[in-house]
């Protein structure tokens, strides 16, 4: 029997491997092409990455500290009575409300006094703004006191609850104040007895006995001294329909420039 060369029988043993070794690599190349494509249709459909930064937080605010207050202070205001030449007729003993609104506007306009006769030429300004305004003008309440400092003198006004702390940190803040009060019920022996049912101030300081006002319902009201519960006892609005004063509407009238 005749025997063939020994590389004719090693040939198709060398083919057969290097087929198996095209195939597979074949599909090892396919397998790899369709991950990457997984990959990239995968990362197409994810959205972008948001590309917004987070505020960054504030600090919580700490509260203001409150100035403290003096045990004593005190605005220089120029002082004048409701009736500057003594002349106390209905018109004049009336005069409360003008008188205190005068004493304002002399201090946020740099008046260090104020003469007899400029008091009853502005009293009588006053006096026409009301009877123009109002329709009358003896008796006035706060916020149509309050609404004549502004439109007569151009002054700012806010009414607020009597407040003895509110009162005190107005005045450091160089604002004056009116208080109305039920005149009676304030007890200043200056007053004609009995006193009037109706009346009005302005707070100027205080100290340790109380509240410094000028009181223009007496010829020695300059600097005069109610003590702080006399002045809350007494504060209270005037009601035109009861022609009384209600001492349970405490108000005031804070005054600047």
């Amino acid at each position: 029997m005749a025997h063939l060369p020994k590389d004719k029988k090693k040939t198709p043993i060398f083919a057969i491997l290097f087929f198996i070794a095209l195939v597979v690599g074949a599909l090892f190349l396919w397998f790899s092409r369709s991950g990457d494509e997984d990959n990239i249709l995968s990362n197409t459909n994810k959205p972008p990455a948001s590309t917004q930064t987070q505020a960054p937080q504030t600090p919580s605010q700490t509260p203001a500290v409150k100035t403290p207050i003096p045990d004593e202070f005190e605005l220089d205001v120029a002082f004048t009575a409701q009736a500057p030449t003594g002349n106390w007729d209905e018109l004049h003993n009336e005069a409360c409300e003008e008188a205190s609104v005068i004493m304002t506007w002399a201090y946020f306009n740099d008046t260090t006094s104020l003469p007899p006769q400029l008091v009853e030429r502005e009293i009588t300004k006053l006096t026409e703004f009301q009877q123009t305004n109002y329709g009358y003008y003896l008796s006035i309440t706060t916020p149509e006191t309050a609404r004549m400092a502004e439109e007569v003198y151009g002054l700012e006004t806010e009414i607020e609850a009597y407040d003895e702390e509110t009162i005190k940190r107005a005045l450091m803040e160089n604002k004056l104040v009116i208080v109305p009060a039920q005149g009676q019920y304030l007890g200043n022996p200056n007053f004609t007895a009995p006193g009037p049912l109706y009346h009005m101030l302005v707070v100027i300081g205080w100290d340790e006995q109380g509240f410094i006002t000028n009181d223009p319902g007496t010829r020695n009201g300059a600097n005069y001294n109610y003590s702080y519960d006399t002045l809350e006892s007494a504060t209270g609005n005037y009601s035109h329909a009861t022609k009384l004063v209600d001492i349970g509407d405490k108000e005031i009238i804070i005054v600047s420039k």
